[in-house]
């Protein structure tokens, strides 16, 4: 374990890096690549146009990779206090269908680190089977989910909350404890207050008061969310 993470104080269950973090410039400029605006409609039929795009930060050619690697060290110190804070035996790296790439990067440098198993956890696929990818030498008399795990979840932003629970949902069929997850970036629309009457707790990297701070975001980038995003949770039961 790195003297960071044996010494930070626990923030498990809120934001973990606010704007006065030593780090905050760093931060802001490796995760500020990964802002954007968008015409996208999501499924609920609301549109969203800003979006936080992971990949993005992957693709810049022009990014300082002693950046790229500075916020990576300090994400992975915050995972190993979150790990340790709920005891976790397993962590599941949340994606949907076409990628995300940005978070199997981040699952190679976990699994550098730490020798705790991870799961990617393919949210779209219907067949139970295929939607949680197992390592090719996972032990078939131990494997990294079964009713004696506890699983913290791993994704790039939450909005809602909906991929979030759906992937907890996934988790639970395999008879394994699920109850946190940790997300990159939390655009405040209402994932927080969604998963807590599910017992679930959302922690965040950073947050949209971040790059408000940072004068990055206005108002006028989350004004479609908030009816949307209420209708997308709201119908996770009737599609999982």
């Amino acid at each position: 374990m790195s003297e960071s993470a044996k010494t930070a104080p626990s923030n498990w269950g809120k934001t973990l890096i606010g704007p006065e973090h030593e780090k905050a410039d760093v931060i802001n400029r490796v995760f500020g690549k990964a802002l954007g605006k968008s015409d996208w409609v999501a499924r609920s039929g609301m549109p969203g146009n800003f979006y936080f795009n992971l990949d993005n930060i992957y693709s810049n050619l022009d990014m300082d990779k002693k950046d790229i690697k500075e916020v990576h060290a300090e994400i992975i110190d915050q995972m190993e206090i979150g790990i340790r804070k709920i005891g976790a035996s397993c962590v599941g790296f949340i994606m949907p269908n076409q990628g995300l790439a940005g978070v199997i990067q981040l699952r190679g440098i976990f699994a550098e680190r730490f020798s705790i198993p991870t799961v990617v956890i393919r949210i779209n696929e219907r067949l139970l089977r295929n939607q949680i990818w197992f390592e090719q030498k996972s032990d078939v008399l131990n494997p990294p989910i079964s009713p004696k795990s506890r699983v913290l979840l791993f994704c790039d932003a939450a909005t809602s909350g909906t991929s979030i629970y759906r992937a907890a949902l996934i988790v639970k069929k395999f008879g394994a404890k699920c109850s946190d997850a940790l997300v990159l970036f939390n655009r405040l629309q209402g994932a927080n207050d969604r998963l807590i009457i599910k017992h679930m707790i959302l922690t965040s990297f950073i947050d949209r008061k971040f790059f408000e701070h940072q004068g990055a975001l206005k108002d006028d980038d989350f004004k479609h969310d908030g009816k949307g995003t209420r209708l997308e949770f709201e119908s996770v039961s009737a599609t999982v």
